[in-house]
């Protein structure tokens, strides 16, 4: 799973769906089926079926009575009661410690029909249900990039720290850089357009350089850039080796989050080639998934470290 960058979870499917007429005959039939493990001692994952249209166009397909992330919280809670000591705590599966543990899906389709498959953690896999994350993004966010941003840095686990400083290109007008100014980052915001004015409660670690990446003087920026972050609307086959190549520039940044947009009918098929320039710069561990936040583009996590 892995290496499939459409589709953020997968499992093994597991035998017939479960056809339940209420929550608790639901949570005593999956115990009864997990009996055919023994005493294994277990990941979970439990979500609802994704319902909404990944291109934000149309309309919810689900059923009117379709479920929801808080039910399928309350679920996994009654389900892990049920367990007790055979499932680990989910945050667990964060930790490389937790790497090859098997983990059961509960897939909640709708109220009366739930789907069980297996699959076996790894550290490049979501460790969240569904690869979903529940991201609020705050009223006055400056855009809806807050979510992409919060999402890639989960999905990722890019080990940013607190003072480190990131470089975020195509900012304005500054949902991302407001997400990494929150968790403690210090940013460079690189865009000819405006940022939003409420950033500068930030001070000293949010500073603006009005100039598209290619035009910034580099002693404008920080003697020591740690990371950078892109999202700008365009192509990348046309974009995407002078951005590596101004990051270069850069040494040592460590890694990079980048957003690659898709918008033509057959940027997909490019996808190969535009990971292997990645390495080719530089940066050979790469990954690429489609966040839940993104639509017609993918995120991209590329470091000079697997750590």
């Amino acid at each position: 799973m892995e290496d499939v960058v459409f589709a953020r979870t997968g499992a093994m499917g597991w035998g017939a769906p479960l056809r339940v007429g209420s929550v608790d005959e639901g949570v005593g039939r999956v115990i009864e089926r997990c009996g055919a493990l023994s005493q294994r001692v277990l990941g979970l994952h439990v979500w609802p079926r994704e319902t909404q249209d990944p291109l934000g166009k149309g309309s919810s397909t689900s059923p009117p009575e379709g479920l929801t992330l808080a039910d399928a919280s309350d679920i996994d809670a009654l389900l892990r009661a049920a367990f007790g000591r055979r499932v680990v705590d989910g945050a667990r599966l964060a930790d490389d410690s937790d790497s090859g543990r098997l983990v059961l899906d509960v897939v909640l389709v709708d109220p009366g029909v739930w789907w069980l498959g297996l699959h076996t953690h790894a550290m490049t896999r979501w460790a969240l249900p569904g690869g979903r994350l529940d991201v609020r993004v705050p009223a006055g966010a400056p855009s809806r990039v807050y979510a992409k941003v919060v999402e890639g840095l989960a999905w990722s686990r890019a080990p940013m720290q607190p003072g480190d400083w990131v470089v975020d290109i195509g900012a304005a007008p500054g949902g991302g850089t407001l997400a990494l100014l929150e968790r403690g980052l210090r940013v460079v915001a690189l865009d000819p357009a405006e940022m939003d004015p409420g950033l500068a409660a930030f001070g000293d670690a949010f500073r603006h350089v009005a100039l598209p990446f290619q035009a910034a003087d580099l002693a404008a920026l920080p003697p020591r850039v740690d990371w950078v972050v892109y999202d700008v609307n365009l192509d990348p086959r046309q974009m995407l080796q002078p951005l590596l190549r101004w990051a270069r520039a850069l040494r040592p940044v460590r890694g990079m989050l980048v957003t690659l947009k898709l918008n033509k009918p057959t940027s997909h098929e490019k996808l190969p080639w535009m990971l292997r320039t990645f390495q080719e710069a530089g940066f050979p561990f790469v990954r690429a998934t489609q966040l839940p936040s993104n639509r017609r583009e993918v995120c991209v996590w590329a470091t000079r470290s697997s750590a």
